[in-house]
């Protein structure tokens, strides 16, 4: 059975993303209605943490 990150198709920096969810995260990612909503929650987090990186 393959894990929720090839499911969805991510990248290796979105699977670190996904790896890394605190519980809060978790919650609002599993009450996500479509696969679609899935990948754009992580590709959100994973742009939000390229700025903050680029940024510091």
């Amino acid at each position: 059975m393959a894990t929720i990150p090839q499911q969805l198709g991510f990248d290796e920096e979105e699977t670190k993303v996904f790896n890394e969810l605190i519980g809060r995260q978790i919650r609002a990612f599993n009450a996500l209605p479509d696969n679609n909503s899935k990948i754009m929650f992580i590709r959100g987090m994973v742009e939000e943490r390229r700025t903050w990186r680029e940024k510091s």
